[in-house]
Formats: structure tokens, C-alpha cells, sequence
């Protein structure tokens, strides 16, 4: 993908078949920063204009960094809450005994 003349693409790039639309994921080895949603908005409006069909939904972005913080993220997205959606990945499994409590409740 082609985004102001950088030839950056998104990591992943999945079509929900349910929802009919693409849904573009960026997967952050570092902390979230305001930064990162500008870059997935930029590849919302190139997939809105040169991919996605009149019949589809506008696509959706998924950034999963490493950490995030709650207060960064709100003031991040902003109005874009329903367009992009940020998410924190683990670093480590979780022990038998975590996913003994969370299957059994």
C-alpha cells in the first residue's frame, strides 16, 4: 500500500466476511503512543478510497502494542472509537493455575 509517497504497509490485512469489511491490524512492539493512531487513520482513508467496494463497510483498525494506557488511548481516538480499537498484547503465558480459574470461573 501506497500512503504519501512511504511505501509502509499495514501487518496484517483480514476481511471479516460477517461484518463486510476489511479490518487492518498493526502490531506494536512498544507502548502505545497518539502517533500510532494517526498512521492507522491514514490507512483507513487509503483502504476507503482504492479498496473497499460501495457494496462494504468502512474498514476497521486494530493497533495491538505491548502496553497501553487508558487516558492516552481515550484522548487518542477521540471521535475515532468506533473506527480504530487498541488493544495490549501479554508477554508471558498465563500458569496452569490462572487458566484453571478462568475456565472453571
Amino acid at each position: 500500500m501506497l500512503v504519501e509517497g512511504n511505501y509502509d504497509k499495514v501487518d496484517l490485512e483480514l476481511f471479516h466476511s460477517g461484518l463486510l469489511c476489511y479490518i487492518l491490524v498493526e502490531i506494536k512492539t512498544e507502548k502505545f503512543k497518539h502517533s500510532h493512531v494517526s498512521q492507522m487513520y491514514s490507512y483507513l482513508n487509503w483502504y476507503k478510497e482504492n479498496k473497499c467496494s460501495p457494496k462494504q463497510n468502512k474498514p476497521i483498525g486494530l493497533i495491538i502494542c505491548k502496553t497501553k494506557e487508558k487516558e492516552t488511548v481515550h484522548y487518542a481516538l477521540g471521535d475515532l472509537k468506533k473506527e480504530i480499537f487498541v488493544a495490549q498484547y501479554k508477554t508471558r503465558l498465563p500458569s496452569q493455575s490462572e487458566i484453571r480459574y478462568r475456565l472453571t470461573g
